[in-house]
């Protein structure tokens, strides 16, 4: 019996669904996928995904349009209420994930009732692609040494198993909450309290993200590859953040008191050391002005789609890709599973 699920919030890039569901058919997904599409134009039906894909078990709602993170929030707590499996692997539609994890993950969880989070390495590559707009089929590109993503954060991946949650809580940056297995009771209270705090940026959804699942139980670190992460998406919720202002203290004190209200956190002594957390490892930057990085990244992206948009019109005749040899990489890529932590970094080898 399939006790886990993967849930796939959308916003556009229609074509990165389509991969991530060609990518699901080739491994014979087990696991029923939920597609929240919050896009502003709906290309989607369930008609459609019966239609194209008989041999996956698809359930696909329509929400309002996610034009911003409080209204992404909403669509969460809604599509999680439709969810009937114990454990849910969130995934974006331009990554994919190891099947054999999501295995060894659930048996884990099964027999451990007092760990509420599963998590792993998580594997960058890039798609070349010269001659599109999107990049969502291309030359793929793995480094194998230096491309194991928040390797740079130290050494993060490690289990975090102390009885009490007071004392766990404080290693909230190993959670690596995104790319995981977690119990559907943990991830609907990360949405609860992201809802109630009407989520303004994706800083703030990252305090809910790496600090709710370690109030809730302990963290299990595997020593195998979750996800693969497409880490130069034309497109992505990452390149949309780099223009805006982070998180601010005044936001940050109101999730703690949110905590508190909500009896998630109970002890004086903790409220007040999270309330004292040092305003980088929360990504707070409070009325300082933007970097020169920030200023001038929108003028270098709207450029680089211009460009892109005349060499595809240009050479579109040359455009055609192998897109199941494509697959079949990413498919093959999961069995590099031998990974090793030096003090710094993470490798592949």
């Amino acid at each position: 019996m399939v006790k886990s699920a993967i849930l796939l919030p959308i916003l556009g890039r229609e074509e990165f669904t389509e991969r991530f569901l060609a990518y699901c058919n080739l491994i014979k997904a087990r696991e029923t996928l939920y597609l929240a599409d919050g896009s502003e134009k709906k290309k989607f039906s369930q008609r459609y995904f019966s239609k194209n894909y008989p041999n996956l078990k698809i359930i696909y709602k329509k929400y309002t349009f996610d034009k911003n993170f409080y209204i992404y929030s909403k669509k969460m707590c809604k599509i999680l209420r439709e969810i009937k499996e114990e454990y849910v692997m969130p995934i974006s539609n331009d990554d994919f994930y190891n099947d054999k994890f999501l295995r060894e993950a659930e048996k884990f969880l099964d027999k451990k009732k007092d760990y509420s989070i599963v998590a792993g390495f998580v594997k960058n590559f890039r798609v070349i692609q010269l001659f599109k707009p999107t990049n969502e089929y291309g030359t793929i590109h793995f480094n194998l040494k230096n491309t194991i993503h928040y390797g740079d954060y130290g050494n993060i991946f490690q289990s975090v198993e102390h009885k009490d949650k007071n004392k766990r809580v404080f290693y909230f940056i190993r959670t690596l909450g995104y790319e995981s297995l977690m119990r559907k009771s943990t991830l609907k209270k990360i949405w609860k309290i992201a809802n109630k705090l009407k989520l303004i940026n994706s800083f703030e959804m990252n305090w809910c993200y790496n600090i709710i699942p370690l109030i809730d139980g302990k963290k299990k670190h595997l020593n195998l590859i979750t996800q693969l992460r497409q880490s130069n998406t034309y497109n992505s919720l990452g390149l949309t953040d780099i223009s805006k202002k982070r998180a601010s203290r005044k936001r940050y004190t109101k999730f703690i008191k949110l905590l508190k209200t909500e009896k998630l956190i109970t002890k004086k002594k903790t409220l007040s050391m999270l309330n004292k957390l040092r305003d980088n490892s929360l990504n707070i930057d409070d009325g300082k002005k933007n970097n020169l990085y920030q200023t001038v990244f929108p003028y270098y992206w709207q450029t680089k789609q211009i460009i892109l948009k005349i060499n595809y019109f240009i050479s579109f005749l040359f455009l055609k890709k192998d897109h199941e040899e494509f697959l079949n990489k990413i498919q093959k890529f999961f069995n590099y599973t031998k990974v090793y932590n030096s003090n710094i970094k993470n490798n592949l080898k």
